[in-house]
This record gives structure tokens, C-alpha cells and sequence, in this order.
């Protein structure tokens, strides 16, 4: 029984041992050089014309340093995924087009207020016609502009 479990514990350590070197064993050694460009190169093996000017870079990884932390990254990002309800992009899209059109008519309201403010104090209204020359509105153009504005406001403005 004695020479069985110390036959055990001798083989697990020799398993543990070679399973340690093997690994020291695989690590691969890498060059690193700049061309005549200046360009940094990587590599197994440097061109014949780099060699001399090689460095030597030992790896004793072949697992990528930042690969645990990515991993990470992509596990929340895929939670955060899940969590969030589908959007309908159809209701998305009309509500945008709506948020526009009452922003537009928010503005409007604005200049047709101040068009109001404006007409009712002013008896006198000049305005550039589609030829380029300054002419006086007529007291009806007035009137009309002015019932314009307030029809706007009412309809459109709260």
C-alpha cells in the first residue's frame, strides 16, 4: 500500500516537471529590426541585411497578454446587449420625424409672435418684392399678414 501511493506521488511529480519544461521548451524567440525606412519589423527569423542589427525578444507566452481582458470586454458588452429591449425602428423613426416637426414649429412660433409684435406697432411696413425694389404693404396686405400670424399661432403654437 506504502508503494503504491509514493509510486503515485512520484509520477505526478514527474508529470508536473514535464509538463513545466515542455512549456519553457515552446517559448519561441523573436527579432525585432528597422528597415532603412525606419519601419520596426517583427519576426521569427531578420532578412540577412538586419541581422547585426536585430534585437533578440524572448516570448514565454504564447497566449496573448491582453486576451483575458478583451474577453472581458466582449462578455459585458454582449450582457449589456441582452438587457436592453428591442428597439422598434420603425416607432423610432417617426417619433425622431415628429421631434423635428415640433422643434420647426416651435421656431415658427417665435418669428410669428414677433411678426405680431412687430405689424401691431408699425403702421408703416416696407418689404423687398421679387424684382429687388423696397414697396410699403397696403393696410389689407397688413391685415392679412397679421391674421396669418395669429391663425398660425393658434393653430400651432401652446
Amino acid at each position: 500500500m506504502k508503494k503504491t501511493n509514493i509510486q503515485t506521488i512520484v509520477t505526478t511529480a514527474l508529470l508536473f516537471l514535464t509538463l513545466l519544461f515542455a512549456s519553457a521548451a515552446q517559448a519561441k524567440s523573436y527579432y525585432k529590426w528597422i528597415d532603412e525606412r525606419g519601419v520596426t519589423h517583427y519576426g521569427s527569423q531578420p532578412p540577412a541585411a538586419y541581422i547585426n542589427s536585430a534585437i533578440k525578444i524572448n516570448v514565454s507566452s504564447s497566449t496573448p497578454s491582453g486576451k483575458a481582458a478583451a474577453q472581458t470586454k466582449i462578455d459585458a458588452r454582449k450582457k449589456k446587449m441582452n438587457e436592453k429591449p428591442p428597439v422598434d425602428k420603425t416607432n423610432s423613426v417617426e417619433q425622431q420625424a415628429q421631434k423635428e416637426q415640433d422643434e420647426t414649429n416651435k421656431k415658427n412660433c417665435d418669428i410669428y409672435r414677433k411678426n405680431i409684435t412687430l405689424i401691431g406697432q408699425n403702421n408703416r411696413i416696407r418689404e423687398k418684392n421679387d424684382e429687388g425694389a423696397v414697396v410699403m404693404l397696403s393696410e389689407e396686405e397688413r391685415q392679412a399678414r397679421l391674421k396669418k400670424a395669429k391663425d398660425f399661432i393658434s393653430e400651432f403654437c401652446k
